[in-house]
Protein backbone atom coordinates (compact mmCIF):
# COMPACT_ATOMS: atom_id res chain seq x y z
CA UNK A 1 0.00 0.00 0.00
CA UNK A 2 1.42 3.38 -1.07
CA UNK A 3 1.14 6.35 1.27
CA UNK A 4 1.23 9.82 -0.29
CA UNK A 5 1.91 12.92 1.75
CA UNK A 6 -0.45 15.81 1.24
CA UNK A 7 1.38 18.15 3.60
CA UNK A 8 1.76 21.65 2.14
CA UNK A 9 4.85 23.92 2.34
CA UNK A 10 5.76 25.15 5.77
CA UNK A 11 6.09 28.83 6.56
CA UNK A 12 9.88 28.55 6.57
CA UNK A 13 9.89 26.88 3.16
CA UNK A 14 7.64 29.59 1.76
CA UNK A 15 9.91 32.34 3.13
CA UNK A 16 13.00 30.63 1.64
CA UNK A 17 11.28 30.20 -1.75
CA UNK A 18 10.16 33.82 -1.81
CA UNK A 19 13.67 34.95 -0.87
CA UNK A 20 15.26 32.90 -3.65
CA UNK A 21 12.72 34.25 -6.16
CA UNK A 22 13.44 37.80 -5.00
CA UNK A 23 17.20 37.37 -5.38
CA UNK A 24 16.79 35.90 -8.87
CA UNK A 25 14.47 38.77 -9.85
CA UNK A 26 16.98 41.39 -8.64
CA UNK A 27 19.83 39.71 -10.52
CA UNK A 28 17.79 39.47 -13.73
CA UNK A 29 16.60 43.07 -13.38
CA UNK A 30 20.14 44.35 -12.79
CA UNK A 31 21.45 42.36 -15.76
CA UNK A 32 18.68 43.77 -17.98
CA UNK A 33 19.40 47.36 -16.89
CA UNK A 34 23.13 46.92 -17.52
CA UNK A 35 22.41 45.40 -20.93
CA UNK A 36 20.24 48.38 -21.87
CA UNK A 37 22.92 50.81 -20.65
CA UNK A 38 25.52 48.98 -22.72
CA UNK A 39 23.29 49.10 -25.79
CA UNK A 40 22.71 52.85 -25.36
CA UNK A 41 26.44 53.38 -24.91
CA UNK A 42 27.14 51.58 -28.20
CA UNK A 43 24.44 53.61 -29.96
CA UNK A 44 25.87 56.86 -28.59
CA UNK A 45 29.38 55.91 -29.69
CA UNK A 46 28.08 55.14 -33.18
CA UNK A 47 26.40 58.56 -33.33
CA UNK A 48 29.58 60.19 -32.05
CA UNK A 49 31.65 58.49 -34.77
CA UNK A 50 29.11 59.55 -37.40
CA UNK A 51 29.28 63.16 -36.23
CA UNK A 52 33.12 63.16 -36.15
CA UNK A 53 33.19 61.74 -39.69
CA UNK A 54 30.72 64.36 -40.97
CA UNK A 55 32.69 67.12 -39.29
CA UNK A 56 35.87 65.81 -40.95
CA UNK A 57 34.19 65.93 -44.37
CA UNK A 58 33.46 69.61 -43.79
CA UNK A 59 37.06 70.35 -42.89
CA UNK A 60 38.54 68.42 -45.80
CA UNK A 61 36.53 70.36 -48.36
CA UNK A 62 37.91 73.76 -49.36
CA UNK A 63 34.50 75.41 -49.70
CA UNK A 64 32.90 74.29 -46.45
CA UNK A 65 36.14 74.57 -44.48
CA UNK A 66 36.79 78.13 -45.66
CA UNK A 67 33.18 79.07 -44.89
CA UNK A 68 33.81 78.01 -41.28
CA UNK A 69 36.96 80.08 -40.87
CA UNK A 70 37.00 82.83 -43.47
CA UNK A 71 36.90 83.47 -47.22
CA UNK A 72 40.22 83.12 -49.10
CA UNK A 73 39.01 85.35 -51.95
CA UNK A 74 37.99 88.19 -49.67
CA UNK A 75 34.38 88.15 -50.93
CA UNK A 76 32.55 89.63 -47.96
CA UNK A 77 33.45 89.72 -44.29
CA UNK A 78 34.84 86.66 -42.52
CA UNK A 79 32.14 84.77 -40.67
CA UNK A 80 34.69 83.62 -38.08
CA UNK A 81 38.01 85.36 -37.44
CA UNK A 82 40.84 83.37 -35.86
CA UNK A 83 44.47 83.95 -35.03
CA UNK A 84 46.33 80.66 -35.41
CA UNK A 85 47.96 79.72 -32.07
CA UNK A 86 51.43 78.20 -31.96
CA UNK A 87 52.17 74.48 -31.67
CA UNK A 88 51.67 73.25 -28.10
CA UNK A 89 49.26 76.09 -27.23
CA UNK A 90 45.87 74.92 -28.55
CA UNK A 91 42.94 77.32 -28.25
CA UNK A 92 39.23 76.57 -28.11
CA UNK A 93 37.23 77.10 -31.29
CA UNK A 94 33.73 78.51 -31.65
CA UNK A 95 32.52 77.80 -35.19
CA UNK A 96 29.26 79.18 -36.57
CA UNK A 97 27.77 76.55 -38.85
CA UNK A 98 24.64 75.41 -40.66
CA UNK A 99 25.80 71.79 -40.71
CA UNK A 100 22.81 69.48 -41.45
CA UNK A 101 21.56 67.57 -38.42
CA UNK A 102 23.02 70.01 -35.88
CA UNK A 103 20.50 72.07 -33.94
CA UNK A 104 23.15 74.30 -32.32
CA UNK A 105 23.99 77.57 -34.12
CA UNK A 106 27.70 77.04 -33.42
CA UNK A 107 30.13 74.29 -32.52
CA UNK A 108 32.04 74.80 -29.28
CA UNK A 109 32.77 73.13 -25.95
CA UNK A 110 29.59 72.23 -24.04
CA UNK A 111 27.26 72.17 -27.06
CA UNK A 112 25.12 69.04 -27.46
CA UNK A 113 25.27 68.14 -31.15
CA UNK A 114 23.02 65.06 -31.07
CA UNK A 115 21.04 63.05 -28.54
CA UNK A 116 23.58 61.72 -26.06
CA UNK A 117 26.54 63.50 -27.73
CA UNK A 118 28.16 66.75 -26.57
CA UNK A 119 31.43 68.51 -27.43
CA UNK A 120 33.94 68.33 -24.58
CA UNK A 121 36.56 70.36 -26.45
CA UNK A 122 37.21 71.69 -29.96
CA UNK A 123 40.69 73.17 -30.35
CA UNK A 124 43.05 74.44 -33.04
CA UNK A 125 46.82 74.86 -33.17
CA UNK A 126 49.74 75.09 -35.58
CA UNK A 127 51.16 71.63 -36.35
CA UNK A 128 54.67 73.08 -36.22
CA UNK A 129 55.67 72.33 -39.83
CA UNK A 130 57.57 74.96 -41.81
CA UNK A 131 55.22 77.41 -43.60
CA UNK A 132 55.19 77.62 -47.40
CA UNK A 133 54.77 81.10 -49.00
CA UNK A 134 52.03 81.09 -51.67
CA UNK A 135 50.55 83.77 -53.92
CA UNK A 136 46.74 84.07 -53.82
CA UNK A 137 45.66 86.68 -56.35
CA UNK A 138 47.94 89.60 -55.57
CA UNK A 139 48.47 88.75 -51.89
CA UNK A 140 51.15 86.50 -50.42
CA UNK A 141 50.12 84.18 -47.60
CA UNK A 142 51.78 81.38 -45.67
CA UNK A 143 50.43 77.89 -46.29
CA UNK A 144 50.68 76.00 -42.98
CA UNK A 145 49.47 72.65 -41.67
CA UNK A 146 46.89 73.15 -38.92
CA UNK A 147 45.60 70.60 -36.42
CA UNK A 148 41.97 70.66 -35.25
CA UNK A 149 41.17 68.33 -32.34
CA UNK A 150 37.64 67.22 -31.46
CA UNK A 151 36.72 65.42 -28.20
CA UNK A 152 33.14 64.25 -27.64
CA UNK A 153 31.34 63.31 -24.41
CA UNK A 154 28.72 60.56 -24.10
CA UNK A 155 25.70 61.58 -22.03
CA UNK A 156 23.49 59.32 -19.90
CA UNK A 157 20.09 60.05 -21.44
CA UNK A 158 16.90 59.83 -19.38
CA UNK A 159 14.04 57.55 -20.38
CA UNK A 160 10.33 58.16 -20.19
CA UNK A 161 8.19 61.19 -20.94
CA UNK A 162 10.09 64.20 -22.19
CA UNK A 163 13.24 62.23 -23.03
CA UNK A 164 12.95 62.97 -26.74
CA UNK A 165 15.29 61.82 -29.48
CA UNK A 166 17.17 65.02 -30.32
CA UNK A 167 19.88 67.15 -28.76
CA UNK A 168 18.70 69.02 -25.69
CA UNK A 169 16.75 66.11 -24.19
CA UNK A 170 17.07 65.58 -20.39
CA UNK A 171 20.23 63.74 -19.32
CA UNK A 172 22.02 62.67 -16.15
CA UNK A 173 25.47 63.92 -17.08
CA UNK A 174 28.58 62.53 -18.75
CA UNK A 175 29.15 58.76 -18.66
CA UNK A 176 32.08 58.48 -21.05
CA UNK A 177 34.39 60.25 -23.48
CA UNK A 178 35.21 59.26 -27.06
CA UNK A 179 38.88 59.10 -28.11
CA UNK A 180 40.06 62.43 -29.60
CA UNK A 181 39.74 62.94 -33.35
CA UNK A 182 42.60 64.79 -35.03
CA UNK A 183 42.15 66.64 -38.33
CA UNK A 184 45.33 67.88 -40.03
CA UNK A 185 44.72 70.25 -42.92
CA UNK A 186 46.57 73.00 -44.80
CA UNK A 187 45.37 76.58 -44.35
CA UNK A 188 46.33 80.03 -45.57
CA UNK A 189 47.36 82.50 -42.87
CA UNK A 190 48.48 86.11 -42.98
CA UNK A 191 52.28 86.04 -42.44
CA UNK A 192 52.17 89.15 -40.26
CA UNK A 193 49.09 88.71 -38.08
CA UNK A 194 48.73 84.89 -38.34
CA UNK A 195 45.03 85.40 -39.05
CA UNK A 196 43.47 82.41 -40.82
CA UNK A 197 42.43 83.42 -44.33
CA UNK A 198 40.99 80.14 -45.58
CA UNK A 199 41.56 76.42 -46.18
CA UNK A 200 43.61 74.84 -48.94
CA UNK A 201 42.93 71.11 -48.85
CA UNK A 202 42.28 70.46 -52.53
CA UNK A 203 44.91 70.84 -55.24
CA UNK A 204 44.55 73.42 -58.01
CA UNK A 205 46.12 73.47 -61.47
CA UNK A 206 48.84 75.72 -60.05
CA UNK A 207 49.58 73.15 -57.33
CA UNK A 208 49.77 70.28 -59.82
CA UNK A 209 52.01 72.32 -62.08
CA UNK A 210 54.33 73.15 -59.18
CA UNK A 211 54.68 69.44 -58.39
CA UNK A 212 56.33 69.06 -61.79
CA UNK A 213 58.77 71.84 -61.02
CA UNK A 214 56.94 74.14 -63.43
CA UNK A 215 54.77 77.24 -63.22
CA UNK A 216 51.49 78.42 -64.69
CA UNK A 217 51.86 81.02 -67.45
CA UNK A 218 49.70 83.98 -66.32
CA UNK A 219 48.78 84.79 -69.95
CA UNK A 220 47.99 81.38 -71.44
CA UNK A 221 47.16 79.54 -68.20
CA UNK A 222 49.32 76.64 -69.38
CA UNK A 223 51.84 74.74 -67.26
CA UNK A 224 55.24 76.00 -68.37
CA UNK A 225 58.42 74.07 -67.46
CA UNK A 226 61.25 76.00 -65.90
CA UNK A 227 64.81 75.71 -67.12
CA UNK A 228 66.32 73.87 -64.18
CA UNK A 229 65.08 72.19 -61.04
CA UNK A 230 67.03 70.40 -58.36
CA UNK A 231 65.49 67.98 -55.88
CA UNK A 232 66.59 68.16 -52.25
CA UNK A 233 65.02 64.98 -50.92
CA UNK A 234 61.54 64.35 -49.60
CA UNK A 235 59.67 63.84 -46.32
CA UNK A 236 56.46 62.12 -45.20
CA UNK A 237 54.11 63.23 -42.44
CA UNK A 238 52.09 60.57 -40.63
CA UNK A 239 49.26 61.25 -38.17
CA UNK A 240 46.81 58.86 -36.48
CA UNK A 241 43.48 60.14 -35.15
CA UNK A 242 43.87 58.48 -31.73
CA UNK A 243 46.93 58.50 -29.43
CA UNK A 244 46.01 55.04 -28.06
CA UNK A 245 47.29 53.17 -31.10
CA UNK A 246 50.73 51.54 -30.96
CA UNK A 247 50.93 50.76 -34.67
CA UNK A 248 50.82 54.23 -36.22
CA UNK A 249 53.45 54.46 -39.00
CA UNK A 250 56.16 56.95 -38.00
CA UNK A 251 56.82 60.10 -40.06
CA UNK A 252 59.86 60.14 -42.35
CA UNK A 253 62.07 63.27 -42.05
CA UNK A 254 64.02 64.80 -44.92
CA UNK A 255 67.42 63.14 -45.19
CA UNK A 256 69.18 66.50 -45.67
CA UNK A 257 67.41 68.75 -43.12
CA UNK A 258 66.63 65.82 -40.79
CA UNK A 259 63.28 67.51 -40.16
CA UNK A 260 59.73 67.32 -41.46
CA UNK A 261 60.60 70.32 -43.60
CA UNK A 262 62.66 71.09 -46.67
CA UNK A 263 66.28 72.31 -46.53
CA UNK A 264 66.77 76.07 -46.63
CA UNK A 265 66.39 77.39 -50.16
CA UNK A 266 64.03 74.68 -51.41
CA UNK A 267 60.24 74.61 -51.44
CA UNK A 268 57.94 71.78 -50.32
CA UNK A 269 55.52 70.45 -52.93
CA UNK A 270 52.90 67.91 -51.89
CA UNK A 271 52.94 64.89 -54.21
CA UNK A 272 50.27 62.75 -52.63
CA UNK A 273 48.09 61.85 -49.69
CA UNK A 274 47.21 58.38 -48.38
CA UNK A 275 44.49 57.63 -45.82
CA UNK A 276 44.21 54.17 -44.26
CA UNK A 277 41.91 52.83 -41.50
CA UNK A 278 41.96 49.75 -39.34
CA UNK A 279 40.50 48.39 -36.07
CA UNK A 280 42.62 47.64 -32.99
CA UNK A 281 41.71 45.62 -29.91
CA UNK A 282 41.88 47.19 -26.44
CA UNK A 283 40.79 44.15 -24.43
CA UNK A 284 37.85 41.80 -24.10
CA UNK A 285 34.86 43.16 -26.03
CA UNK A 286 36.78 46.38 -26.62
CA UNK A 287 38.05 47.80 -29.90
CA UNK A 288 38.62 51.18 -31.50
CA UNK A 289 39.01 52.52 -35.01
CA UNK A 290 42.27 54.11 -36.16
CA UNK A 291 42.66 56.34 -39.21
CA UNK A 292 46.16 57.14 -40.43
CA UNK A 293 46.83 60.04 -42.79
CA UNK A 294 50.15 60.24 -44.62
CA UNK A 295 51.18 63.18 -46.81
CA UNK A 296 54.15 63.04 -49.18
CA UNK A 297 56.31 66.05 -50.01
CA UNK A 298 59.30 66.60 -52.32
CA UNK A 299 61.73 69.50 -51.94
CA UNK A 300 62.53 71.47 -55.11
CA UNK A 301 64.68 74.45 -55.99
CA UNK A 302 63.91 75.74 -59.46
CA UNK A 303 65.48 78.53 -61.51
CA UNK A 304 64.50 80.16 -64.78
Amino acid sequence: MNVKSTRGMSLVEIIVAVGIFGIVSVVLSTAFVEMMKSQKNVENRDRANDFATSFGRMLYNDGTCSSLFCNPNGAGACQNTFILPAKGSPEELELKTNMPGINAPELKAGVEVDRGIAIRSLTIEDSGMAPQPVLVGTATYNKVNVRVTLVLDLLNMQNGAGAGTQAGAPNDGVVGTVAPRFYDLPMYIDPGTRQIIGCKVEMTTQDSCALLGAEVDPVTGLCKPQQQCMMFGHYITSVCDTPRTTSCPPPVPNAISRKLACPVGSIASQTGKFVNSWTESCGKKCSFRVTNTQEYFICLRCTQ
